[in-house]
């Protein structure tokens, strides 16, 4: 298996009483290595609760879109640390203190590094050590990103209260602009309809291998 060598203990972690560990447990398998239509097949299966099975299915559909950008751009969508970088995100302008300036995050995109190492709500506040100035836009911000090229940057976030440093992996960003598209009447991104189709028959494969998840309580 690519990503959850003991798939035991990884699907009781998506059963845990406890949130955090279930969350843990999710984000770690949206973190790893590209997990197959197999791996994700098998803890679907082992899957004893419809918050877990739902789980599975969020892991997996981020997995699938990874699978399309490695067959359709290269290793997770990267082309080496002289292209163009991104992270997959929608940005939303930000406030500003007496430290700096601050880019909040709107939505997450499955597939890209964002969608696996930040929230919806979260606010970026500083760029590899450096503060965000003042007033600075979501595009400069974009920009300061893709000038980044395909290797890992260290965001400071503020999340709940407190600041968090995370090491974020960047992809390309030809990759995702070749995935998603710009919706002409919401103005928000959306994935290609091809690779919708080709999600939507993995996922009958994917339910055809358990009963299927009826309503999350």
């Amino acid at each position: 298996m690519a990503a959850p060598r003991d798939v035991e203990a990884v699907a009781a972690a998506l059963d845990d009483a406890r949130y955090a560990v279930r969350e843990g447990a999710t984000l770690a398998l949206m973190r790893g290595e590209v997990l197959t239509a197999g791996d994700v097949a098998e803890l679907f299966k082992r899957a004893a609760t419809a918050e877990a099975r739902h789980r599975v299915l969020r892991v997996a559909y981020h997995h699938a879109i990874r699978r399309m950008a490695v067959a359709s751009f290269g290793v997770d969508g990267g082309f080496g640390p002289f292209h163009q970088g991104a992270i997959g995100v929608v940005l939303r302008e930000g406030g500003f203190d007496d430290q700096g300036g601050s880019i909040r995050v709107g939505d997450t995109l499955p597939g890209f590094p964002g969608e696996a190492w930040l929230l919806s709500g979260d606010e970026i506040v500083a760029l590899d050590g450096e503060r965000l100035p003042p007033g600075m836009a979501a595009g400069e911000f974009t920009q300061a990103i893709q000038q980044k090229g395909t290797q890992p940057v260290t965001l400071r976030v503020r999340r709940g209260g407190e600041e968090l440093d995370l090491r974020v992996p960047l992809t390309s960003a030809v990759a995702l602009t070749g995935l998603y598209f710009t919706d002409d009447i919401t103005g928000e991104p959306r994935l290609q309809p091809w690779l919708e189709n080709q999600w939507r028959e993995e996922l009958r494969a994917l339910l055809a291998t358990a009963p299927a998840v009826t309503r999350l309580e």
